[in-house]
């Protein structure tokens, strides 16, 4: 399967809610850097449930590779996930990332269909459970 970013590359709208933490909105991009790479970024407002609002972002680097893509941290380089999409039932594609930060458990699922993208992350450990 050959991996393309064209229906991700451009602007996006985005919300995310952040179990037992707050939730956060506002404005994201795909853009492509060449080489098979295309940088995601975003800002927003994040609002937590004690009432505190903070400006916020955030910066990955996805790169097609021969089975999907790997999402890789922006300022390290470092990957991140490495994710083999799939034709999903009701959507485009759907696939799954895992990555282990020190002893916290990150899983993931990717989804992207009808003009929309979901990326919801399980953490699981010691120090974070959401």
């Amino acid at each position: 399967m050959g991996w393309d970013f064209g229906g991700l590359l451009g602007e996006w709208r985005f919300e995310r809610k952040i179990s037992g933490q707050g939730v956060m909105s506002g404005a994201a991009s795909f853009a492509e850097m060449g080489d098979g790479i295309a940088l995601y970024s975003e800002r927003g407002e994040l609002r937590l449930t004690n009432g505190t609002v903070l400006r916020a972002g955030q910066r990955y680097l996805y790169e097609r590779v021969e089975d999907g893509f790997a999402v890789l941290f922006c300022e390290t380089g470092r990957e991140f996930q490495r994710v083999r999409p799939e034709i999903g039932e009701g959507v485009d594609w759907v696939g799954f990332g895992e990555h282990l930060c020190g002893a916290d458990l990150y899983v993931t699922e990717y989804r992207f269909g009808d003009g929309s993208f979901v990326v919801q992350h399980t953490v699981r450990g010691p120090r974070k459970d959401y």
